[in-house]
């Protein structure tokens, strides 16, 4: 088999092919055998450029989802095409696509494995800097219309939050976080889960080389100061440290996924060679295209 996605924008086609993944081709022999009912129900956009692989069960970092409005068969061709839209009010740079098992209600559930968004860093959010002045960066964004920027002088700190109200106890401690953010000359950067400034959960275990990032880190991994609670968490929080020459860094997004040990609902997934900007109120539609 193999699956070719289309992007249609601004009166213009690009096409990039790909394989299914491992839970696309046992998926297609469960419908084969009767055991559920439909192949593919979302198309979803991510920002993550990590290769894709057949043994992929999620996207790296999925960012925006529309479910299949429309399923054609082509049987003379061998083909089904499978058609989407993404949401009209989404503004994001898509790096990557991903055919799914599971409509957009369910992709974004967490009993289903696909996790769930938890910040956006941009502007539009109540940011407070406590060490350092942040500012807009629209070059080093990909998750929404700007990120959180700090430009940082030699050796120096930058540090800032923003509400955040969540109970968290209930995750698993193997649940992943994942962290989009982009630094530069950086040595030490640290994210924070704070019930107030005596009692919090931190890792400092981000990557600090130069570039874009989507890192990930397990929430057994965090280390606690004082007596937190997963259950009050009140304010997210990031601390960065500059070297010896200065540096920047830009804060994204962050979520967490559950770990899938089985079959997973990402169908096949593909890294775009060129990446598609999705603008707010502009359309975007897309088509998975499945020849057997």
């Amino acid at each position: 088999m193999q699956g070719t996605y289309r992007v249609y924008q601004d009166g213009k086609l690009t096409e990039s092919k790909n394989l299914i993944t491992d839970s696309g081709n046992l998926g297609l022999l469960r419908v084969i055998a009767g055991q559920r009912k439909g192949w593919a129900a979302a198309i979803v956009g991510g920002i993550g450029s990590t290769a894709a692989t057949t043994s992929d069960k999620q996207l790296e970092y999925p960012i925006t989802l529309g479910d299949i409005s429309t399923t054609i068969l082509d049987p003379v061709n061998n083909r089904i095409y499978f058609k989407a839209s993404l949401p009209a009010q989404d503004e994001c740079v898509i790096y990557e696509l991903g055919c799914y098992a599971s409509n957009v209600t369910s992709t974004q559930s967490s009993e289903s494995g696909g996790g769930i968004p938890l910040v956006t860093f941009t502007t539009d959010i109540v940011w407070v800097d406590v060490a350092g002045t942040s500012t807009a960066d629209t070059t080093n964004n990909r998750a929404g219309k700007d990120s959180i920027q700090y430009v940082i002088g030699v050796s120096g700190t930058a540090k800032g939050y923003s509400s955040f109200i969540n109970d968290l106890s209930a995750l698993p401690l193997d649940t992943k976080f994942k962290f989009a953010y982009y630094t530069t000359g950086i040595t030490d950067f640290i994210l924070r889960f704070k019930v107030d400034d005596s009692n919090y959960f931190e890792s400092d275990t981000w990557a600090v080389t130069n570039g874009y990032h989507i890192d990930v880190v397990e929430k057994s991994a965090f280390t606690a100061t004082g007596t937190p609670s997963w259950s009050d968490i009140a304010f997210v929080e990031i601390e960065a440290t500059a070297g010896g020459s200065g540096g920047s860094v830009s804060i994204d997004a962050l979520r967490y996924d559950l770990t899938i040990t089985d079959e997973g609902p990402l169908l096949s997934r593909v890294v775009l060679l060129t990446p598609a900007e999705k603008l707010p109120g502009v359309s975007l539609d897309l088509e998975y295209v499945l020849e057997i």
